[in-house]
C-alpha cells in the first residue's frame, strides 16, 4: 500500500515537473474570483481565432484545457481536456470533432481570458527580444519594483517555513498607464497563512496603489499594449537564489522576477523602532536597500 502511494506521489511529480518544464503559466483571474493559468507559449492566433492552452486546480485534481476563441464573435470552445487527479491517475477527452461555440458570458473566467488575448492580439512582437530600448526600459521596471515591497514587514503572523510565491500580471498602454492588474498567490493555502497572504498582497500592493501609471513605453514599441507578469519570491528560511531577472517572452510578454529574504537585521530594527514610526519611515526604505536584499 505504502508502495502503491509513493508511485502516485512520484508520478505526479514527473507530471508536474514535465508541465512546468514545457510550459509558461502565468495567471489570470476573473471578476467572480475564479483562476485558471495560461500558458503563454501555446498561443496562437490566425484570422481572429486564438488556440491556447489554460489549466485549472482543485483540492482533488489538475485540468488542463486546450481551448480555441473566436476574438470577432465572441465565443469559445473546447478542444480537449485532460483531468489529472491526486492519485495520478488521467483522463483525456478529445471534442475536435464537434466542438461547440459558447457565447463568453460577462464576468466570466472565459472573459477574463478573453480579453487577456485582445491585449495580446494588439501588442507588437516583432523583434522585441532584440529591441535594445525595451530591455533598458523593463530593466529598469525590474530595480523600481523590487525596491519597492518589503516582504519583513508582513511577519508577525503564522508564516510558511521556506518561501511565499504572488504573481502580479500588468497590462500597460503606450502611454503607460495601468489598465488591468490581477494579483494571485497559489502557494501556502492553508487556513493559518490566511493573515500572512493578506499582509503580503497588501505589500505588493503598494507599488501599485501608490503608481496608476508608469513610464511611458518606448517609441519604438508599436503596439497598443503590453503585458506583464511580476513574479515575487520571498525566502523565509532558504537561501536566496540569485535568479531575478527581467526579459520579454516570444509572444510579447515581459516577465519580471522579484526575489527578496529574510533580513534579521531588518526584523531587529523593526522590533526597536515601532515606538518611532515616524523617524523609521524617513529611512526605512534606506536601509531595507542595504540590508534586506
Amino acid at each position: 500500500m505504502v508502495k502503491k502511494f509513493l508511485l502516485y506521489i512520484l508520478i505526479i511529480f514527473l507530471f508536474s515537473a514535465n508541465q512546468i518544464m514545457a510550459e509558461n503559466w502565468i495567471p489570470i483571474q476573473a471578476n467572480n474570483g475564479k483562476t485558471a493559468e495560461f500558458d503563454i507559449d501555446s498561443f496562437v492566433i490566425n484570422n481572429n481565432i486564438a488556440k491556447y492552452k489554460v489549466k485549472q486546480t482543485t483540492i482533488d485534481d489538475e485540468r488542463t484545457f486546450n481551448m480555441v476563441t473566436n476574438l470577432s464573435n465572441k465565443t469559445s470552445a473546447i478542444y480537449d481536456m485532460s483531468i489529472v487527479d491526486y492519485t495520478g491517475k488521467r483522463k483525456f477527452e478529445n471534442y475536435s470533432n464537434n466542438l461547440k461555440y459558447l457565447p463568453i458570458k460577462e464576468g466570466s473566467l472565459n472573459q477574463a481570458l478573453y480579453r487577456f488575448l485582445l491585449y495580446l492580439k494588439e501588442s507588437n512582437i516583432s523583434n522585441i527580444s532584440n529591441n535594445k530600448e525595451l530591455q533598458k526600459y523593463i530593466s529598469k521596471l525590474q530595480k523600481k519594483i523590487q525596491r519597492s515591497w518589503h516582504p519583513n514587514n508582513v511577519l508577525g503572523y503564522s508564516h510558511p517555513k521556506k518561501k511565499a510565491i504572488a504573481y502580479v500580471t500588468l497590462v500597460v498602454d503606450k502611454n503607460g498607464n495601468i489598465v488591468s492588474r490581477s494579483y494571485q498567490n497559489n502557494t501556502n493555502k492553508d487556513k493559518e497563512y490566511e493573515d500572512f497572504n493578506d499582509n503580503l498582497k497588501t505589500e505588493i500592493s503598494k507599488f501599485y496603489t501608490k503608481h496608476k501609471t508608469i513610464e511611458p513605453l518606448p517609441a519604438s514599441f508599436k503596439g497598443d499594449y503590453a503585458v506583464f507578469v511580476i513574479k515575487y519570491e520571498y525566502f523565509i528560511q532558504d537561501e536566496l537564489q540569485n535568479n531575478v531577472q527581467s526579459d520579454w517572452n516570444k509572444v510579447g510578454i515581459g516577465y519580471i522576477e522579484c526575489n527578496k529574504k529574510f533580513s534579521g537585521t531588518y526584523a531587529i530594527l523593526r522590533l526597536f523602532t515601532l515606538p518611532f514610526k515616524f523617524i523609521y519611515g524617513i529611512f526605512e526604505d534606506s536601509y531595507y536597500d542595504a540590508f534586506g536584499k
